[in-house]
């Protein structure tokens, strides 16, 4: 709740309705603003877009108010949208165990929104959305035709709610309170609560600031409530309707949690005192835990006079679910796309006006002539109408310049373009083109158009956002409620399902999810488009085709379900066990393509071991071949160099040192050729240890047993050195 000052706490109303009433009080003091917006927005898009000051302005001037409302098409094809693409609640089980619970909330919910129009009531509130940035709804329940009772969606007047001012998020998710503000016939609320006749008659000083004036000046509202509006000078109102507040808030409280003893899956829930009552005839204490939840309540409240408290219709959330537009972030208020376009529209109103009287009171054709230039006045004036008249004028008159024809005076000049610019502003400031509203005056193809059309309800998808949420939000409503007033055999006679778990509070919380699905044609045509282009990879898969896509055809509603009841019938009781053989038969198939999927993984990773082992065995043949000349022709130039340089006297001696330093060198080539080798007979070693092919490992060991044999010294240089 509000936290108010201690000197406002009770502004002298009854103790028991004080918090309600200090809670309007503040309220109507903070939405007024948007309220006079609000109006202003229904006129607009009613086509009542001239102030009542400027009407008669302009009635006194002589000139014309036109208006050629532009609002409403935008709005209206926003609308069309909606209505188009229209979606309801439906619940999915969180897994496939689930799926008939689910399905019996979603088939009770959708006998519940048709028995109601919901969605003609939804779209309305959606209207209001667009036009004032709110829009209403209450999820109740009505004993007025059946006294088992009957849930109603109802649309709500944006004007009569008001909530906490404090709320700031979407869909106003964050409010501790909200109020609906209704007149009510005195009578009526006598028979509903007869023992509150007396308070009723006795009431005096129910101070209401009437939304009709919203002055925002203190006013004595003694008697306020046998007035329409309390600031009439005389009483008007002779079936004396009074003021009634449905007034609901919510209040965290402390619950104790515990375990079914019967059934480990389900948790029972007790107030602290009950549950104190219940541990002193227990053998043994219970594990439990405990938190803190929301509860909800409602007031009723004529005047001051409190009629009735109770809990709210709904355990789990207010009964009056908004959709909200945008938000002015500095106001902290909400508004719909008419009031960006107000100030356009009001311009294009006011330049037509314009420019049309400025056409009225222009010349159009009349003359200027000076005494004496006719003799007879009446004839010249009929005459001169007259496109085939002859007009005699005195001598010189012409050419003197004694007659002479009347100016015509055009509009100021570029009127019509600043008109031009205001029409076009309307659009621009939505971002609502000329594709959504079916405009367009030029042909080009239908992908362009439908492009067009995405872009701009990509603009307007906040809006989608929050009736996506309101949807949510209220599905979680109804699902309480059709447990409350819904019985498991009523509910078994309409959905054909058995449903023991009906009221089971822990299976809609737990198990059920709550989701919203498509249900106008062009919503239904869009999916089967897209399933059709899915169904023959499915169909060639194996995978079964469920009924329920029917659903989802562009068939009317009743050959779809006949067609669904006949294919569930020709399945008979076996489609479960059916669908468990086809799924162990994907998940075998799924196991043997993983096994394949390894095995040529393995594959994959021998053959690039193979290749860097091929590719080492190239590399060191290299090697040692480059090793080997390079060998010999070094002792090739050694040989040459001592034939060359010695002399005949010491060639004994200098051969000598050369057959040491042949020696030398072949000794220090063969070490190197050795630890090269060696080298790669551990980049073998490494090769053989990851290929496991016996084959491959007995090849490389031939090739090991070759290099050495090469890498011995050659015994042929050493002869020719000695020659």
């Amino acid at each position: 709740m509000i936290n108010f000052d201690s000197d406002k706490e009770t502004k002298g109303y009854p103790d028991d309705v004080s918090e309600a009433l200090v809670a309007y009080d503040n309220a109507q003091e903070a939405q007024r603003d948007w309220r006079d917006a609000a109006r202003t927005a229904f006129d607009y898009r009613a086509g009542k877009q001239w102030e009542d000051d400027d009407m008669s302005r302009l009635e006194g001037q002589g000139r014309p108010a036109v208006t050629f409302n532009r609002v409403a098409p935008v709005v209206d094809a926003i609308i069309g949208y909606e209505m188009d693409n229209q979606r309801e609640v439906t619940y999915l089980g969180r897994n496939i165990n689930d799926e008939p619970i689910a399905g019996a909330f979603t088939d009770m919910a959708q006998y519940v929104r048709d028995g109601c129009d919901a969605d003609d009531e939804e779209s309305e509130a959606y209207a209001d959305t667009i036009t004032s940035g709110m829009g209403w709804t209450e999820t109740r329940v009505s004993y007025d035709d059946d006294p088992q009772g009957d849930i109603l969606i109802e649309r709500v007047a944006p004007l009569e709610m008001r909530w906490d001012p404090s709320a700031r998020g979407n869909n106003l998710h964050d409010a501790d309170w909200v109020c609906r503000v209704k007149w009510w016939k005195l009578d009526e609320i006598k028979a509903r609560w007869p023992d509150k006749e007396a308070d009723l008659e006795a009431m005096q000083n129910d101070a209401f600031d009437d939304d009709t004036s919203d002055s925002g000046s203190a006013h004595d509202a003694t008697n306020a409530w046998k007035y329409d509006s309390d600031t009439a000078a005389q009483w008007e109102n002779p079936d004396k309707e009074v003021r009634v507040l449905q007034y609901q808030w919510r209040e965290k409280e402390e619950v104790v949690v515990v375990t079914d003893p019967q059934d480990p899956n389900k948790v029972l829930e007790f107030t602290p005192e009950r549950w104190e009552k219940l541990q002193e005839g227990m053998m043994e204490d219970m594990p439990m835990t405990k938190v803190r939840r929301w509860k909800y309540y409602q007031q009723m409240i004529a005047g001051q006079t409190l009629l009735e408290e109770t809990e709210a219709p709904a355990p789990n959330g207010f009964s009056f679910q908004c959709i909200t537009g945008k938000r002015d972030e500095n106001k902290n208020e909400w508004f719909g796309l008419v009031r960006q376009m107000i100030d356009p529209q009001k311009w294009a109103n006011v330049f037509f006006s314009s420019a049309l009287h400025s056409f009225q009171n222009s010349a159009k054709g009349g003359v200027m002539a000076e005494e004496g230039v006719v003799d007879d006045k009446r004839d010249f004036e009929e005459a001169w109408a007259s496109a085939d008249s002859v007009l005699w004028l005195e001598d010189g008159a012409l050419s003197g310049g004694r007659v002479q024809p009347k100016e015509q005076n055009s509009y100021p000049a570029g009127l019509d373009k600043l008109m031009n610019f205001a029409i076009q502003a309307i659009r621009d400031c939505t971002g609502v083109n000329l594709e959504m509203l079916g405009m367009v005056g030029h042909e080009q193809s239908g992908v362009v158009e439908s492009e067009r059309k995405k872009s701009a309800l990509t603009i307007l998808a906040p809006l989608v956002a929050s009736l996506k949420r309101y949807r949510k939000r209220q599905g979680r409503v109804l699902i309480s409620l059709m447990t409350e007033v819904f019985t498991p055999e009523q509910v078994s006679m309409i959905t054909e399902r058995q449903v023991p778990f009906w009221q089971d509070e822990t299976v809609r919380k737990y198990r059920v999810i709550v989701d919203e699905a498509a249900s106008s044609p062009n919503q239904k045509s869009e999916a089967w488009s897209a399933m059709q282009q899915i169904l023959p990879a499915v169909i060639k898969a194996g995978l079964p085709v469920p009924p329920q896509l029917l659903k989802y055809t562009p068939l009317p509603d009743k050959l779809a379900t006949e067609w669904i009841q006949f294919a569930e019938q020709q399945s008979g009781g076996g489609d479960s066990e059916q669908m468990q053989k086809q799924i162990q038969e994907l998940q075998q198939a799924l196991q043997e393509t993983q096994k394949q999927v390894m095995g040529e993984q393995i594959k994959l990773q021998t053959a690039q071991m193979s290749e860097q082992t091929k590719m080492a065995n190239i590399s060191m043949e290299e090697r040692t071949h480059e090793r080997r000349i390079a060998g010999q022709e070094r002792l090739k130039q050694l040989a040459i160099l001592a034939d060359a340089q010695i002399s005949d006297a010491d060639r004994e001696v200098r051969k000598g040192e050369i057959q040491v330093r042949y020696e030398t060198d072949v000794a220090r080539i063969a070490s190197q050729e050795s630890v090269a080798s060696q080298n790669d007979m551990n980049a073998l070693r490494i090769a053989r240890e990851n290929n496991s092919s016996d084959e491959r490992i007995a090849g490389l060991k031939a090739r090991v047993e070759a290099l050495k044999i090469h890498s011995q010294p050659q015994g042929q240089l050493p002869e020719r050195v000695n020659e």
